[in-house]
């Protein structure tokens, strides 16, 4: 505010009876800006009902030259610096100590009274963060982005940021104003390019006739992009530049420029509905210093598991335009987000002292094999996703790997303060159920918040505790018991709030093969004595359910030749084959017009020659999923040979629709103890299947691809340029419930093909 005590006063005297039907009940800011830009006075002015008014200013010193503006009441004075409003210049010789110096009025017309009342808006943005299911997110930060985007490239301004409650609620209240001065709105932005508009600004740059090369996208805006494509196009460029010392902000970029640039690109460019509903410059009009409204995309992380976490990132085609002043939004957090669990509520937890059916890594019970709601069928019985095994897609039939996660929701007077599980191979024999060995009891932690939102690690482990009646037992205690003996705060977060153990099975005393595991409860109030009444905890629902879940177990062997590997190809250190027969494969021998090529040969041939790739792969368990051949030479360039994505077979050689053919194939002396030729050619556990194969089996074997040099080697004659033949194999086990963790092998065979004129 004014100092009304200073040596040095200006009245400045305010007019706006030219506007009709004014109702002055708005009052105005009057700002004193130094040469430097400094605010060195500021005060509230108010309109009487004849529309006049004035300001007075006061300095406790020479304020020398000075710049006085006049805008709207709730524009800060930093943004009325900025904002084309309403100025006058005021010299240093017009102070006079002691004396109040006159400026001229100040004449306010209809264009600006209307302007300020829509500069300067007041928003509230509420709303909530829930994970998928509706849980809340709490204890996340939400910001709120005011974006703005031409051609390629992007700009976000942080228009502010709120923590979420426990019930995932949050509020961000923000002011913002138009109406820049342009070259100042352009200092403010940092440009980048945005990969959502690159990625559909290309292809239609590449339909433009005359256009050879599009100009790449560069973080920083330059006219140069334009003047490539410009002049490619055969167009002028007339591109230019403004007249002002601001001309050259932001490097080579004028952006009172766009406008002519505009006309002269939608002279060539393609139209584009998409990019004219999106207001993207050129196909849209771009003057963004005088958008008043707010265009908003949100980004929320949390600190999760002791991470800090991206949980929200929205992008440009997510952008909410013009956003009223009060906006409430429901934001939906990825699955990287830690979710506040919440209680039963109506019905949703099963009734009774019980539990549903135990789920198995990523599978729920229905999905494994023998279990309730799956495939009975003994040979899949314990294998996830029984059965789904079909042309193409491999991932049927999968036995589970090394770590096992166990869980289950238990009934909504289950009682149990500690629990065990119990195993056997034959369930039907009721005196063959032993403890888990300890080893076997994997331990997991859960998550709880509490009252500050602050996120607490909980570590579940088995612990040994006796029991009157069997002993000592290795027993975990149970969340619920846990928690009426333990203050938690406002809740567990959802992560693993169901596990129930990680079952360990490599090298921990159980072998490969099909288990039967079953939940004991145990009573131990409070937190000493024995634990007593012990019981089997049965499934909610039918009583004929059987009340274990089974899991069929295949842990590879990779210790060299104590694996079963053979000698005839190498593995271990200094390769990149793995010394295991789960899988295996080798590439025998490459035999190229009758001649045999081993590796790092040099070899003379011509397209037309014949060529036969004799390989194997191979599971000793019989648990292949698929397999891919590929020859990899130049500069990342590829022919897939045998090629399946994820198991998904493609178009190419080896497949029906490619140009060559894959057989099975004679077995070498070496491997005839224990590879025979493949039965079935695959190349995926779906396709052999179709062609024989007896679930849950396929071992694989030898085979022979037959194609011709042109086809496999494609360097044209002439050349000379050495080729790798790569030979991916992979089984189809659920290691440690990653989905994308397989077991593998990798062979690799490099040659050099030369093609001498004549061609």
């Amino acid at each position: 505010m004014a100092d009304k005590s200073g040596r040095f006063q200006i009245l400045v005297p305010l007019d706006a009876s030219g506007i009709k039907d004014l109702k002055p009940d708005r009052p105005l800011k009057v700002v004193a800006f130094s040469r430097d830009g400094a605010t060195v006075a500021s005060t509230v002015a108010q309109l009487d009902s004849r529309g006049a008014g004035h300001a007075t200013l006061a300095f406790a010193e020479h304020p020398g030259g000075i710049r006085v503006v006049v805008g709207p009441h709730n524009a800060s004075d930093e943004d009325l610096k900025h904002l084309q409003t309403l100025s006058i210049n005021v010299a240093p010789n017009q102070f006079k100590e002691g004396a109040i110096a006159h400026l001229p009025s100040i004449v306010i017309s209809p264009y600006y009274w209307w302007w300020w009342l829509w500069w300067c808006r007041d928003y509230t943005i509420t709303g909530r963060l829930v994970c998928a299911d509706g849980s809340p997110v709490p204890g996340a930060t939400v910001c709120a982005y005011d974006v703005d985007w031409w051609w390629w490239w992007s700009s976000e301004s942080q228009v502010g940021c709120a923590v979420t409650a426990a019930d995932g609620s949050f509020q961000i209240s923000f002011r913002r104003c138009c109406g820049w001065l342009w070259w100042w709105w352009w200092e403010q932005r940092i440009w980048r390019v945005n990969e959502v508009l690159a990625d559909r600004i290309v292809p239609l740059l590449q339909k433009v006739p005359g256009i050879r090369r599009v100009p790449l996208p560069d973080p920083a805006p330059d006219f140069q992009v334009f003047q490539s494509l410009l002049a490619q196009t055969g167009q002028s460029q007339r591109l230019n530049a403004a007249p002002s010392r601001r001309a050259a902000v932001g490097g080579s970029i004028n952006p009172s420029a766009l406008e002519g640039l505009r006309t002269q690109l939608l002279s060539v460019l393609p139209t584009s509905p998409e990019f004219e509903r999106l207001c993207v410059w050129p196909w849209c009009p771009w003057t963004p210093w005088w958008n008043c409204n707010a265009n908003i995309v949100f980004r929320a992380t949390q600190n999760c598991q002791g991470q800090s976490t991206v949980i929200v990132d929205e992008s440009i085609l997510q952008t909410r335009f013009d956003i009223p002043t009060q906006l409430n939004v429901n934001l939906v957090a990825n699955d990287q987000a830690c979710c506040l669990a919440q209680p039963c509520q109506d019905g949703d937890c099963p009734p009774g002292n019980c539990m549903l059916p135990i789920d198995v890594c990523n599978y729920t019970s229905a999905q494994v094999g023998g279990n309730p709601g799956a495939s009975a069928t003994p040979a899949t019985v314990g294998y996830g996703n029984p059965g789904g095994a079909t042309p193409g897609s491999p991932f049927g039939d999968r036995p589970f790997s090394e770590g096992v996660l166990l869980s289950a929701t238990f009934g909504d007077t289950f009682d149990g303060d500690y629990y065990e599980f119990e195993w056997t191979m034959t369930p039907s024999i009721p005196s063959s159920w032993q403890a888990m060995p300890p080893p076997a009891d994997g331990g997991f932690e859960r998550y709880y918040w509490d009252t500050s939102l602050n996120s607490h690690g909980v570590w579940f482990s088995a612990q040994p505790i006796n029991s009157s009646s069997e002993g000592m037992r290795n027993v975990f205690e149970s969340l619920a018991h846990y928690a009426a003996n333990n203050s938690i705060g406002i809740g567990w977060d959802s992560y693993n709030l169901n596990t129930l153990m990680w079952w360990l099975t490599d090298n921990t005393g159980l072998s490969n093969g099909t288990y039967y595991l079953r939940l004991k409860a145990w009573t131990r109030p409070g937190e000493t004595g024995d634990l007593t009444d012990p019981r089997i905890v049965p499934f909610c629902g039918p009583e004929e359910e059987p009340n274990y879940v089974a899991i069929t177990i295949e842990n590879r062997v990779d210790t060299g030749p104590a694996a079963g590997h053979p000698t005839d190809h190498p593995c271990g250190s200094g390769t990149v084959h793995v010394c295991t027969t789960e899988p295996d494969n080798n590439i025998f021998s490459v035999t190229i017009a009758g001649q045999t090529v081993g590796p790092c040969a040099i070899v003379n041939a011509k397209d037309t020659d014949p060529v036969e790739i004799n390989f194997m792969v191979h599971d000793s368990a019989g648990m292949l999923a698929y397999y891919a051949l590929a020859c990899n030479y130049g500069l990342d360039q590829v022919v897939d040979l045998v090629c399946s994505n994820n198991g998904v077979p493609t178009a190419s050689m080896g497949i029906e629709t490619g140009p060559g053919s894959i057989v099975p194939g004679p077995s070498a002396s070496f491997v005839t103890s224990w590879v025979g030729p493949a039965a079935q050619i695959g190349p995926d556990y779906g396709s052999a299947l179709g062609q024989g194969a007896t679930s849950p089996i396929w071992n694989g074997g030898t085979l022979t691809l037959t194609t011709t040099v042109g086809a496999i080697f494609p360097e044209p004659c002439p050349s000379a340029c050495a080729y790798e033949l790569q030979l991916w194999t992979y089984k189809r086990n659920v290691v440690e419930c990653d989905d994308e963790n397989y077991y593998y092998n990798l062979t690799q065979l490099s040659l050099t093909v030369i093609k001498a004129e004549p061609c």
